[in-house]
């Protein structure tokens, strides 16, 4: 279950005004939950956006951990040694508040760095977060899900997903409609992405990678009997 933007209320948690918006976050995923109890569910997570670098913060009931999931910084960090137990405990208080009552189901949950593939600049924090989220599960070893080199295809990812999402009201014509001529050499002057790309696409190696050659298949299929050029810039 994702919580998006609250965790930053809840790290900075000190007001009635943050405590309303954040009960009115618990309370209504837990209607919405199994059993209408948001501690039956397998785990929660919270991105957080802290000094311009995005991180999730995920509390899991299945195995009982506090975990941490970050790209850029370690547990040793200044980043997390100055947040961690601010976070934790303040999450604690507001769910016993929330809740009403005074029974910590936390005092036995461990605290876990868990160890994940690593951004190589200093922009990819966004896309590392939205892929731990979507993946990550305690018992499985994130790294040899994905790694920096798979980021440019799992935004590719990203973007298709969230433009074409039957949530999405924007008029999508103009990307439906428009006829593109796939040709076997992918050259540049007529395909977006360079011919090193869908080699990696070919040789399926990663999820996203092969979600994206999927895509790129079926509208091959669809548009293979319409032929029109590219324009040239």
């Amino acid at each position: 279950m994702l919580f998006y933007h609250l965790c930053e209320n809840i790290l900075d948690y000190n007001n009635d005004v943050q405590l309303g918006l954040i009960a009115k976050a618990f309370i209504g995923a837990a209607s919405a939950s199994k059993g209408k109890r948001l501690e039956l569910s397998d785990r929660l997570f919270f991105p957080i956006c802290r000094s311009r670098h995005w991180f999730t913060f995920s509390v899991d009931f299945k195995f009982r951990l506090f975990v941490f999931l970050d790209s850029l910084y370690n547990k040793d960090d200044d980043f997390h040694t100055s947040i961690k137990n601010v976070l934790i405990n303040n999450f604690v208080r507001l769910w016993q508040i929330i809740f009403k009552t005074e029974e910590n189901i936390f005092k036995n949950f461990s605290v876990m760095y868990a160890k994940v593939p690593k951004q190589a600049n200093a922009d990819d924090c966004g896309v590392f977060t939205m892929k731990f989220m979507e993946i990550f599960k305690p018992e499985v070893d994130t790294c040899s899900l994905f790694s920096k080199e798979d980021i440019i295809h799992i935004r590719i990812q990203f973007a298709n997903q969230i433009y074409f999402c039957k949530r999405n009201n924007v008029d999508k014509s103009v990307v439906v409609n428009y006829k593109i001529q796939w040709q076997n050499d992918y050259s540049q002057e007529n395909i977006f992405f360079s011919s090193s790309v869908f080699d990696r696409l070919r040789q399926g190696t990663s999820s996203a990678a092969a979600s994206l050659l999927k895509w790129q298949k079926d509208y091959s299929q669809e548009n293979k009997k319409k032929e029109v050029k590219m324009p040239r810039s």
